[in-house]
C-alpha cells in the first residue's frame, strides 16, 4: 500500500477497513515473491539381513529415498537413506513384508529441501503438492492469483 486516506473519524477507521486491504496486499505480495516449498527430509537408517538388501533398496528407491551409505556388521547389512517424510507413511509395515519382519529401522529429521517446480504454475511436483494439502484441508485444489 503506498497510499491510504483514513476517515476523520475514530468510529470508521477500524480493524474492518484496514484489516481486508492490508490482506489483500500482503496475498499479493506473497504470490509476486516466487514462492518455493520445502519438504523435511529423514535419514533413514535400515538394518537388516544380507539375504533382504536387495529388496531394502528396491523399497527405499520407490519411496524416492536417496541411499547415502552402506556398510557391513556380521551378517547384518546397514543401509542409511535420506527419505522424503511425505513417503514414510506405512513405511515400518511395506519394510517388514519386503524383509520377512527381518528388517528394522529409526528415521530422524535431516533437513529441508526445496520442491521441485513453481507451486504456481500447472503440472510441477510443487504444484500437486500444494493441490494434494489443499484438498486435504477442504480448499479448492487451485490457487488464485
Amino acid at each position: 500500500m503506498l497510499d491510504i486516506t483514513l476517515h476523520s473519524d475514530a468510529v470508521h477507521r477500524g480493524g474492518g477497513q484496514i484489516i481486508p486491504a492490508a490482506r489483500r496486499a500482503f496475498c499479493s505480495a506473497m504470490l509476486e515473491a516466487k514462492p518455493t516449498l520445502l519438504e523435511p527430509i529423514h535419514l533413514v537408517q535400515v538394518r537388516c539381513p544380507e539375504k533382504v538388501v536387495e529388496d531394502v533398496y528396491l523399497l527405499l528407491d520407490k519411496r524416492k529415498g536417496f541411499i547415502i551409505k552402506e556398510s557391513n556388521l556380521g551378517d547384518d547389512v546397514f543401509v542409511d537413506a535420506y527419505v522424503p517424510v511425505g513417503e514414510l507413511v506405512d513405511f515400518d509395515r511395506e519394510l517388514g513384508s519386503c524383509s520377512l519382519r527381518t528388517a528394522v529401522f529409526r528415521n530422524v529429521f535431516s533437513h529441508w529441501r526445496g520442491v521441485q517446480g513453481d507451486p504456481l504454475q500447472l503440472d510441477t511436483p510443487a504444484y500437486k503438492l500444494v493441490s494434494q494439502i489443499r484438498k486435504r484441508k477442504g480448499l479448492p485444489p487451485e490457487i488464485l492469483n
